[in-house]
């Protein structure tokens, strides 16, 4: 009985391995279910006062509407074009909870253009949108009042189109809209350089070069106003970071306050730059080096990444590239994050929604498999601190701080499933890689 009850479990994970438990998910109904959950977490986020960086998003877009100039006439940590989408939702109000709700329902027209190109990717790569829409839907539920109270969805998405035309070979465009969102926010600068790899990759130096120009240009042109009216602070958001400590949440932080758990007094919370920051001898030594650490380790995983995809090079077909490309650039986010000084709960809204390029259908199942449960319990933790135990974690309560201790090994862990599965997809031939001429999509 026992024998016949392990073979049928048996057969039943064969049947798994060759069956997509994710099936095609119209997105249209999609979209309307995402809807419902936004309307069901205004009225939450509202009623717990959870609206965070909108109060100040009101009041940066409130000083533009009354003739001020970011930089020039106030503070402005953001990048020029975050000041647009701060500011639509004002004009149509100056009463700061309708202004609120708007800015909630502004960030789902974000997140709804984000599911159409989803859904585009999916179809240009030949892949099912279950697993792609899946990750979305746990972003949405996860990240929860972060997805409608900060404005990491516009960048977020911005990325997403852009790789869309990446793969399209639209590279004016996916320039143009990288760019956008490294206006909007500036981790994206850190993703940039994985869509000029296929130039690289073919010694194209011309669109190389045309590349980084639409790319510099664009910014440019974006930061113009700001330049001329007052060229001393047009680019102080770029300073606004470089003197501020270990935020609380970071993945260095989180080391450090695990021991802090068993040698009590290794380090104090303060506030500073937006947010609660660490302070003692041993964050004080490490803040100033985490800069230095991003660019080095960036540099040296985009030049491991290249040349192992270089090495294979003939073996793939171009489509496999600019997806080897576009999981690179995943890779690379969570690199910045790993190694950035602030790591906010909202962060995770990048990290899970651009995890929709790990799952196409071509990559390894098993890899797949594994990213998409880390990303799950991945979620769950952020869930926990950023909902629940943040105001705990400033008092540095130990089950806090196990929170996002376990959040940010769970992070790192995912980085390491990310990088395997580049590994295993720049194998030898007798892998089970995806960029091999003959494969069957």
């Amino acid at each position: 009985m026992n024998a016949a009850g392990g073979q049928m479990f048996k057969n039943y994970l064969d049947t798994l391995k060759q069956k997509e438990v994710f099936p095609e998910w119209n997105v249209k109904r999609f979209a309307l279910f995402s809807f419902v959950i936004f309307v069901v977490l205004i009225p939450i986020t509202a009623y717990y006062n959870k609206w965070g960086d909108i109060d100040n998003y009101f009041g940066y877009a409130s000083d533009v509407v009354n003739g001020m100039m970011p930089y020039r006439d106030f503070g402005f940590e953001y990048p020029p074009l975050s000041i647009v989408f701060m500011t639509i939702p004002r004009l149509f109000s100056s009463d700061q909870s309708v202004y609120s709700v708007l800015q909630a329902l502004f960030s789902f027209v974000f997140f709804a253009i984000g599911i159409y190109y989803v859904y585009k990717i999916a179809e240009r790569n030949k892949s099912h949108n279950g697993r792609m829409f899946f990750l979305l839907l746990v972003t949405l539920l996860l990240a929860n009042i972060f997805v409608i109270s900060r404005n990491d969805i516009y960048p977020t998405v911005f990325c997403i189109m852009s790789f869309y035309y990446f793969f399209d070979k639209r590279y004016t465009a996916s320039w143009i809209l990288i760019s956008f969102a490294v206006m909007t926010k500036m981790y994206p600068i850190f993703i940039a350089p994985v869509l000029f790899m296929p130039f690289l990759l073919n010694k194209d130096y011309k669109n190389l070069l045309k590349g980084v120009i639409v790319c510099i240009a664009t910014c440019v042109l974006i930061s113009l106003p700001f330049i001329i009216s007052d060229s001393s602070t047009a680019f102080s958001y770029l300073t606004y970071h470089a003197g501020r400590g270990l935020q609380i949440e970071s993945v260095a932080s989180s080391f450090i306050l695990f021991f802090n758990i068993f040698d009590p007094g290794l380090v104090t919370v303060f506030f500073g730059h937006g947010s609660d920051n660490i302070a003692g001898p041993i964050p004080d030594m490490i803040a100033p080096l985490m800069d230095y650490l991003i660019v080095a380790v960036l540099l040296l995983f985009f030049i491991w990444i290249f040349l192992r995809i270089r090495k294979m090079h003939g073996m793939y077909d171009p489509e496999s590239v600019f997806r080897l490309s576009a999981v690179a650039g995943v890779a690379m986010l969570l690199i910045f994050i790993s190694c950035c000084k602030v790591f906010s709960a909202q962060y995770v809204i990048w990290v899970m929604m651009l995890l929709i390029f790990t799952q196409f259908d071509c990559f390894d199942k098993r890899s797949r498999n594994m990213i998409l449960i880390l990303t799950v319990i991945y979620g769950i933790f952020s869930m926990i601190n950023g909902d629940f135990t943040y105001n705990h974690l400033t008092q540095l309560d130990t089950g806090a701080v196990l929170v996002i201790f376990i959040r940010n090994i769970l992070h790192l862990i995912l980085l390491g499933a990310i990088i395997h599965l580049l590994i295993k997809e720049t194998s030898l031939p007798s892998s089970d890689g995806i960029g091999k001429v003959d494969i069957v999509y």
